[in-house]
Parts: structure tokens; sequence; C-alpha cells
């Protein structure tokens, strides 16, 4: 039973969810059966106790609600679905009366349909006061506002007058604000998704989505104008003034996105500084860092106060490249707390270590190196990576030696390693060994070899170690 879909589906409810779930059951209007309550009843202490697997046994469980009765698998089945149903039934009017103006809406349906004109002018002036205090100028805002005049043209039209109809044209209006903003972000995202995945996806209207929000006065719309200014980066050979042009009216129309919009949309423009990073323009280095860091502070890179490990590495990263290395100190000492637990330690020791290697103090590095528990691979590895390229500038061959040995042996016996990694591991691992040897009569094959190599790590310290032979 602990592995039931209702069991699951349960796992996710916190006590909030649990009272209201009880409300719902013992009203009659929803429930009339008290076995379902007492099944909600037990599984309710279960969860207490993180659904033990001894007591969810199917036997155990049923006796506990039916101690009288044998042992009967298809009754059981039968209420568990039913219960599964009902905690179907409440997520879904939970979400609903959440959802803006929504049951609003299917009210004023009603009172227009039952031609009750005074209770609709109350419910839709309360309606109309909801939306506008709504923070957000999304597309589900802009959708709500066009079921809003929406309805307003269907009381207007039970009037039966023949007259000017505002609501129509206003809804009309709201309909096209909604739909070329969700289409814009339709269009962005598969944009996002072809760097991501080799297969392109159709594209279907994109010139004449541009054509119609330029001349049709919809760039007023804030979300429409920042998208299509997305669209346009993404799009447009010529994109640094797009992308100047996004980011300043993101700033300016912040107010009115979600976190997670948000979080969506710079993540956007940090891929882009990335990717200009990635083709040699280095002036985007310090572009991308201001985005982090503004993400940083204004939380939409935060996931409930917590920093991924991914952009933690990437901002120690470049922080590096910048040659900020007080900066860098600060933010490993600040925000390796605000890591999953797990990889605090580890993440602290090897970010100060590659910091202290890229200054050259050798001797710090390797104390830090020291620290690294090894507790997770891709930490392992880079420490493992970085102390090989520590021993080979020093000079220490034998440390050098050795760990070129163990390396490859951990490469080799490490499952959790996929198999790509390890050959860019592997690769690194050979032609920095190959580099030790000093053998300067081939340093052209070798740099011919690197150069050739698709699957490498640290491409780039290793093409500086072939030029420094050549001096």
């Amino acid at each position: 039973m602990i592995k039931s879909k209702l069991v699951e589906l349960l796992k996710q409810f916190d006590r909030k969810d649990w009272r209201a779930f009880s409300n719902y059951l013992h009203s009659p209007y929803f429930n009339k059966s008290e076995e379902v309550i007492s099944l909600m009843e037990l599984l309710k202490l279960k969860a207490e106790k993180s659904f033990p697997a001894s007591e969810m046994k199917r036997a155990t469980v049923f006796k506990e609600i039916f101690p009288n009765q044998p042992y009967n698998d298809k009754n059981l089945n039968h209420l568990m679905s039913q219960l599964f149903k009902h905690a179907e039934r409440f997520l879904s009017i939970e979400a609903f009366e959440q959802d803006g103006i929504l049951p609003d809406y299917y009210l004023l349906n009603t009172y227009v349909d039952r031609k009750l004109d005074k209770p609709y002018q109350l419910a839709f002036r309360r309606a109309q006061k909801k939306l506008n205090d709504s923070p957000y100028r999304d597309e589900n805002y802009y959708f709500q506002e066009y079921l809003l005049e929406d309805i307003a043209d269907k009381h207007f039209q039970a009037k039966e007058l023949r007259q000017y109809d505002e609501h129509l044209e206003r809804a009309s209006a709201a309909f096209d604000r909604f739909y070329y903003t969700q289409k814009l972000k339709y269009l962005v995202a598969k944009l996002g998704w072809e760097k991501i995945i080799s297969k392109p996806f159709e594209r279907p209207m994109m010139e004449e989505v541009k054509s119609i929000i330029k001349n049709y006065d919809l760039l007023e719309v804030p979300q429409i104008k920042v998208y299509f200014q997305l669209l346009l980066m993404l799009t447009k050979q010529d994109s640094e003034p797009y992308y100047e042009e996004l980011k300043d009216n993101l700033a300016l129309y912040s107010k009115f996105f979600p976190k997670k919009e948000l979080t969506n949309l710079y993540s956007f423009i940090s891929n882009y500084c990335a990717e200009k990073i990635r083709k040699g323009d280095k002036k985007y280095t310090q572009e991308l860092m201001d985005v982090y860091i503004k993400g940083l502070e204004d939380g939409f890179f935060l996931d409930d106060g917590m920093v991924s490990p991914w952009l933690f590495k990437n901002m120690v990263k470049l922080g590096i490249g910048l040659k900020n290395y007080s900066w860098t100190a600060d933010f490993i000492a600040n925000y390796s707390e605000r890591l999953p637990e797990e990889k605090r330690k580890d993440a602290y020791y090897f970010n100060m270590a590659d910091m202290f290697y890229a200054q050259k103090k050798y001797d710090e590095a390797i104390f830090y190196l020291n620290q690294v528990e090894f507790s997770d691979v891709h930490y392992s590895l880079g420490a493992k990576e970085l102390l090989l390229r520590l021993y080979y500038t020093i000079g220490e061959t034998e440390a050098f030696l050795s760990l070129v040995f163990s390396f490859r042996i951990y490469l080799k016996r490490n499952k959790l390693i996929t198999s790509e990694t390890k050959t860019a591991y592997d690769n690194f691992i050979r032609f920095v060994h190959q580099l030790h040897k000093n053998d300067a009569k081939k340093i052209e094959i070798i740099e011919e070899k690197i150069n050739k190599t698709k699957l490498l790590i640290a491409r780039n310290w290793l093409q500086q170690q072939v030029n420094l032979k050549r001096i």
C-alpha cells in the first residue's frame, strides 16, 4: 500500500491540507461514507509518522478500519479508490478557489443565466476590484481580464438593447493581449529548447506575429514588450541592441512578473551572456556576473532561500575570471551556507582551493583541497583535476604520477560517472601526462590532438601549458 497512488498523493499534504481535506470529507455535500472518513483519519495518523512501511501493509490497514471483518482485498481497493477520487476533487477545488476571478466568473455566468441583475452588479464590481488588485500583469491576468469583459458582454446582450457595447470591444482587445502574450512565450520557449536539444521546433506564424505586434500597438503591454524584445534577441543577427532593451525594460517592468517568470526571463539573459563569453566576447563576463548578483539579491535565483550548486560554481568561476578575489572569497563564505547541506563543505573547500590556485597561492590551494571529503562525485572529479594541475605546476613529480595512476583507476571503477564525462577526464589526464614528459619535439603533435579532441576537460588550461612549453 505504501507505493499506491493514494499514499503517494497524500505524502504531499501538509498540516493545512489535511485539516482542509478533513473538513471536505466531513461535509455530506461531498461525502456520505463513514468508511472513507475512517481511512482518511487512519492515513492522517500514518502521515504524522511519515507512513512507516511496517504499518502500511494492506492487511494491517484493513484490520484497523474493519477490526471484526476478514481481510477483503476488493473492498480495500474500492475504499482507496474512493478516497483517491475525493483527494483529487479536493485539490481541484482548492486550486479553483485560489485562481483569481475564476470562481467569480462562473458565479457571474449563473447570475446572467438566471437574470439576477442586482447580485450580478455587486459580484462584477467585486471581481473587477480583485483583478485590478492583482500585482502581476502576466498571461493569466489578461486571460481573466478577457473572461470578465466577455461575461459583461453576455450580460449586456441579455438586455437585448440596440446600443454600442463597449464590453465587446474590451473583450476582443483583452483576448488579443492574452493570445499574443502566450504566443510569444511559446515561441521563445521553443527557441530556448532548440539550444539544448538537437531537434528544431516548428515556428508557425513567427513573422506574422512580429508584424501584428508592431502594427497594432501591442507593445504598450509590458509583458508583450519584454517577450517581443526577447524574441528579437534570440532571432536577430545583430542581437546586442535587443539585449540592452530587454535588460532595461525587464528592470523597469519586473514588478509585473511573478518570481518564477522572472527566473525564466533572467535565465534567457544569463544564457545569452554565457554564449557570448564562449564566443570570446569577454565584456559579457561582468554582464553575466551582474545578472547573477541581481538574481540573488532580488531572490528570483534563490529557491526557498537556497542557491543551486550550479549557480554557486558559476559565480565563483566568474569572480576568479574577473580577478575579483576579495569579492569571490566573501561570496564563497556567505553563499556556501545557502547550498544543500550535503554539498556545503565540499563546495566551500573546493572553491576556496580554486580561487587560491588562480592567485598562484599553491600551498593554500593544496590545504583546502585536502579538506574536500569527496562526498559528491562532481566535486571529487573537480578536486582531482585541480590537484593534478597543481602538482604539474609546482613540479611535484612523484605526487603527480601517483595521482595520474589513481585518477585513472577512479574513473574506471566509479559507476556514477557517465561515459562521456569519463572520456573527457581521461583525455585530460592523457594530455597533461604527455606535457609532463616535457618532450619539446612532440608539442606540435600534442597541441593538434588537444584541438581535435571533442570531449576534454580544462582545454584552455592545456593550451596555455602548450604555449608555455614554446617559450
